[in-house]
Formats: C-alpha cells, sequence, structure tokens
C-alpha cells in the first residue's frame, strides 16, 4: 500500500469511517517494520495539522501508542545517555490520553528531528517547525521494474501477488511491498536478466531467486538473472545498495559496481558507489570480503571498508562507524564532518530535488536526523547552526551563507 493511501485510510479512521478490516490493516501496520515508520510519519502530520486524535478512537489505540511512545523515550535515552547530555524536558512525562496530541508532537518532533552538530553544540528543537507551503514529502517505497525484453513495471503502483514470469521464475509483489523471486523446480527455461530501479525520492527491497536481500537507496539499480546457474552467482548495480548474501560456497556472489568486483561466500555489506560522489565505499558488517579494482585488492573483515577513488587508488579503512553507513537503511540522515556539497547531494537523492549552492559555506556537518521528516524540516535544522539559510521554490532548494 502507497503512502497516499494509508494516510487515506488513517484519515477514515479518525473520521470513524473506516472499515473494521482497514482498522485491523493499521493496527496491524504498527506491529510491523515496514508500515510502522510510514505510520508514525502520517500521525506526524496529523498532529500537525490538527493537534489532537478523537476520543473515540484512543481506547483502540492505546496498547499500541503507549508501546510505540516507551520505545521513541527510550531510544531518546539511550542517545543523550551515550553523548553525556541531559535528557529533555519529556524525560518524567507520563502519557496522558486527553493530551496525547501534545505529547506525540512533543515526542515525534524531538524523536525524528534530533540533529547533532560539531559546531555549535547538540539541538533539541523546542517545537516542530512551522511546514512551508511549498514544502517536499520524504521519498518512499518507489521502483520499476525492466523486464528482459524491455516492459516496465511500476512497482509502487502495482497489486501484490503476482507481478510477470521470467522463465522458470515467479516474480511476486508481496504485501510489505518487497518484490520475490521464486523459481521452478525445473532448471531447463532461459536465463533472462531483470532490473530494478529505484528513482530520486525512492528505495526498495528484493529477493534474488538464491534468497540474498539487496535493500535499494535512493536513485540505485540492480542487474540480476531470474535464476543463478552454473558456479557462480553475479549482478550489477548502481548507486547504493546493502546485501545480505544467501550462503553457498559451491556458487560465489559478486557485485560489479563502478569499475569495483566485490567477491563474497555469504555476508551483509553495503556499497555505496554514486557516479557523483568523489569516493566509492564497500563496508563489511559481516563475514568476509574481497574488493578489487584492476591489479588492486583488499580483503575486509567485519567493521571495515575499501574506498576507492576515480584516479585507480585502493585502500582500506579500519574500524569504520557501522551506525553512520548504514544510517539510510535505518531511515536516517547521517553526517559525519561532511561538507556542504555532500549533505546537499545526500537530500537531494532523497527528496528528488534540486539545490543550488549560492555562495561559500565552508563549515562541516555532522549528526543524524530522520529521514521520514519533510525537506522544511532538516533544513531548519541545519538553518539552526547559524551557518546558512534557505529558500524553497517549487522542487529546488536555494542554500546560502
Amino acid at each position: 500500500m502507497r503512502n497516499t493511501d494509508l494516510q487515506e485510510v488513517f484519515i477514515r479512521f479518525l473520521d470513524g469511517k473506516a472499515s473494521p478490516e482497514e482498522v485491523d490493516f493499521l493496527i496491524e501496520q504498527f506491529r510491523t517494520q515496514g508500515g510502522h515508520a510510514e505510520l508514525r510519519a502520517i500521525i506526524r502530520r496529523q498532529v500537525e495539522s490538527d493537534g489532537d486524535i478523537p476520543d473515540s478512537v484512543r481506547e483502540a489505540w492505546e496498547p499500541i501508542l503507549e508501546e510505540t511512545y516507551q520505545a521513541i523515550r527510550s531510544e531518546i535515552f539511550q542517545e543523550c545517555r551515550s553523548n553525556e547530555i541531559e535528557m529533555p524536558g519529556i524525560a518524567t512525562y507520563r502519557l496522558r490520553w486527553w493530551n496525547y496530541g501534545i505529547a506525540v508532537a512533543i515526542i515525534l518532533s524531538i524523536a525524528f528531528s534530533i540533529l547533532v552538530f560539531y559546531q555549535p553544540k547538540r539541538i533539541f528543537p523546542d517545537e516542530t517547525p512551522v511546514v512551508q507551503h511549498h514544502d517536499i514529502a520524504p521519498g518512499g517505497n518507489k521502483a520499476i521494474l525492466t523486464l528482459a525484453k524491455g516492459a516496465q513495471i511500476v512497482l509502487d503502483s502495482v497489486k501484490t501477488g503476482i507481478v510477470s514470469t521470467q522463465g522458470n521464475t515467479g516474480i511476486v509483489k508481496l504485501d510489505n511491498g518487497l518484490l520475490a523471486y521464486k523459481k521452478s523446480a525445473k532448471a531447463d527455461g532461459e536465463v533472462l536478466f531483470n532490473t530494478v530501479t529505484t528513482p530520486k525520492g525512492g528505495e526498495y527491497q528484493v529477493v534474488l531467486s538464491d534468497g540474498t536481500k539487496i535493500w535499494l537507496n535512493a536513485a540505485s539499480s540492480v542487474r540480476f538473472p531470474n535464476e543463478f546457474r552454473g558456479n557462480s552467482r553475479h549482478v550489477d548495480i548502481t548507486g547504493e545498495a546493502y546485501f545480505e548474501v544467501a550462503k553457498n560456497e559451491n556458487m560465489p556472489f559478486s557485485v560489479s559496481v563502478n569499475g569495483l568486483t566485490v567477491w563474497v561466500l555469504g555476508t551483509h555489506f553495503n556499497v555505496m558507489a554514486y557516479r557523483d560522489e568523489p569516493i566509492s565505499k564497500v563496508t563489511l558488517l559481516e563475514g568476509s570480503l574481497k574488493v578489487q579494482q584492476g591489479d588492486h585488492e583488499v580483503l575486509l573483515r567485519p567493521g571495515q571498508q575499501a574506498q576507492a577513488g576515480g584516479n585507480g587508488y585502493l585502500r582500506k579503512i579500519m574500524d569504520v562507524d557501522l551506525h553512520g553507513v548504514m544510517a539510510w537503511k535505518n531511515d536516517q540522515f547521517w553526517f559525519n564532518d561532511d561538507s556542504i556539497e555532500t549533505v546537499m547531494r545526500l537530500l537531494s537523492r532523497w527528496y528528488d530535488v534540486r539545490v543550488e549552492i549560492r555562495g561559500n559555506i565552508p563549515q562541516h556537518f555532522g549528526g543524524y536526523i530522520s529521514r521520514n521528516i519533510y525537506v522544511s524540516k532538516v533544513f531548519e535544522a541545519l538553518k539552526a547552526t547559524n551557518y546558512l539559510n534557505y529558500e524553497i521554490q517549487d522542487s529546488t532548494i536555494i542554500v546560502s551563507p
């Protein structure tokens, strides 16, 4: 279900017009990882516009929302404790349903808008910034499947169930939006290659025929066969992707991107290799990897990263911040002493906007903030550093000192 459909059901629910099936669906979405972030973003928007939830719906939602409230509060507490700062004003706040709108507004504005900067100190906004009239919503589950003969399927609009058949493999869109390739027992059909492409402002998850899981970030793609045969498995990607490779010692798995080849038997790793980024990065979370570029290669252990540049160099980085590497998959932006140009490239891909930087902004930024908020929220937090100003003009954002 798309974000817009989910929001329509939620609004009908608030108006008391949702069917019993729709109510059950909403509650189930809160219990699943996929719908959880979408619903929390929808509730945030509802709170911003109305500031309250009708009495008639609170009883049904109380156990779920109380659990969510406690989980968010725990996250904030851990973040504050690990960074040796005081807990914000909600430290002793108890949720009361007649103040639910206020509580959610405070909790979500903190949980989704915390941003850390090296200069100045960490910011906890006292109130949620006002959404601008020409604001831009965050990205979501969006992708296009290109079949072997060129036909294209828009995955975010196609219904769940069988999407297509390629040779002996069925292509299925599951209830959580995931695309899965399920091969039959036969192995005599033609091997066909498909491509899943995410636009700017999109992300998607694919399960290949061998069980390998791939998460695609915005403006990325993966090309793969409908089924693997022989003594190896290979895929090609662009942009950024996270892999959980199904183990098969008899069929090594490899990934090609930007002149790099990553060799693996079974492991978890992330590849970031956008063409507009100066450095490509392969980061290992679990297992072992060999990264090869031309005649050069490096072997990685968990927590290490291979970096490759356009001039042909390849080096290994020890003790990488894995939380920062995987922030995008966990619905966060994570800046690590990044220049304004790097930050703007990242925001441009996720919000599908054009960014113009007018003037010199030499400061570097570091910290984290949710990817599930409107673009103005991110820029208000950046503006709070007193190092930049911004203006939203349709799908263009102008940034200046």
